[in-house]
C-alpha cells in the first residue's frame, strides 16, 4: 500500500523500563512506532527538522519486433529518507512561574537530577489550574504493574502503566493522560518526586488549594502517594478516595551558546 504522504509528520520520543527519555531517540514519523514506549510530543515546539521525504523514480523501455509480440519492462525503485532531530534551541531563558509551553513553568531541572543534562534547559510545566479537584487514583484492591516509579522523571511512565492496567474511568491518571491543553496532548500525573516540585514552587505557579494531591506513585493495593498542599506533608491515601489533581508535561531545549 502507497505511503499517505499527505499525513503530517509527528515528533516521537522513546522511554526506557525507568521512566526516562532514551537519548537520540526523537523521531518524526507519521505514525506511533508499535514497538517500544513511544509518547507523541508536539514538532513544533520541539523540533527544528527536515520533513521525511520519499522519492520514487520510474524508467519504462519498450522494444516491439518485427513479428507479432511487444515485450515491455518496467523498473521501480523507491527511496525513503527519514530525519531525525534534537530538541529545538529554547527561545528564552524559561523561569519557573512563567506562562510558556501550554501551561506554567513548574520546575527547571538541577544538577544531580534524574535526566539532567548541562547542555539542555529541562523542566516541568503544570496545567494553569486542577484539572480536577475531586477524581480517584482508582483500581483500589489492584497491584498495577510499573506505576512505583518515584524520582523526577518516572510520572509518565506511572501514568501510562496505569491506564494500561486500570480500565475505570474518571481516574486522576486518565484525565492527565487524555488532556489535551494548550496546544499539548503529553500531559501526565507526577511522580511523587515531581509532586513536591509542585508544592515547593506552588506559590509561584499559583492555582493550588490547601488540599491533598495525587501523585502516579503507588505504595501499595490499596493506596498511593498523596501531598499535603497546606504543610508539604506527604502521605499514603486510599485509592478509592478523592482528591486534587493537577497536571504536568516535561519540557526540553538547547541551551543558546
Amino acid at each position: 500500500m502507497a505511503q499517505n504522504t499527505n499525513r503530517p509528520l509527528k515528533a516521537y520520543v522513546r522511554f526506557d523500563g525507568t521512566g526516562r527519555i532514551v537519548p537520540s531517540s526523537l523521531i518524526l514519523r507519521r505514525k506511533k512506532p508499535k514497538v517500544g514506549k513511544w509518547v507523541e510530543i508536539p514538532a513544533y515546539e520541539c523540533c527544528n527538522y527536515v520533513p521525511t521525504t520519499t522519492t520514487t523514480s520510474t524508467s519504462t523501455s519498450t522494444s516491439t519486433s518485427t513479428s507479432t509480440s511487444t515485450t515491455t519492462s518496467t523498473s521501480t525503485s523507491t527511496t525513503t529518507t527519514t530525519t531525525t532531530a534534537g530538541p529545538a534551541e529554547c527561545p528564552e531563558d524559561y523561569t519557573i512561574g512563567q506562562a510558556a509551553l501550554g501551561g506554567t513553568i513548574a520546575y527547571i531541572l538541577q544538577p544531580g537530577d534524574p535526566g539532567y543534562d548541562s547542555n539542555l534547559q529541562q523542566g516541568l510545566v503544570a496545567t494553569v489550574a486542577d484539572i480536577s479537584t475531586a477524581a480517584e487514583w482508582g483500581c483500589a484492591g489492584t497491584l498495577i504493574s510499573g506505576a512505583d516509579g518515584t524520582a523526577i522523571g518516572t510520572g509518565n511512565q506511572n501514568t501510562i502503566d496505569i491506564m494500561a492496567g486500570c480500565a475505570e474511568s474518571g481516574i486522576a491518571a486518565r484525565l492527565c493522560g487524555d488532556l489535551v491543553e494548550g496546544g499539548f496532548s503529553d500531559w501526565y500525573l507526577p511522580s511523587q518526586d515531581e509532586l513536591n516540585k509542585l508544592y515547593i514552587n506552588s506559590v509561584a505557579i499559583g492555582g493550588f488549594a490547601f488540599d491533598f494531591y495525587l501523585s502516579s506513585t503507588e505504595v501499595d493495593d490499596s493506596s498511593a502517594w498523596l501531598q499535603d498542599f497546606y504543610d508539604g506533608n506527604q502521605a499514603n491515601g486510599s485509592k478509592d478516595a478523592t482528591y486534587h489533581v493537577r497536571a504536568i508535561r516535561a519540557f526540553a531545549c538547547t541551551i543558546p551558546r
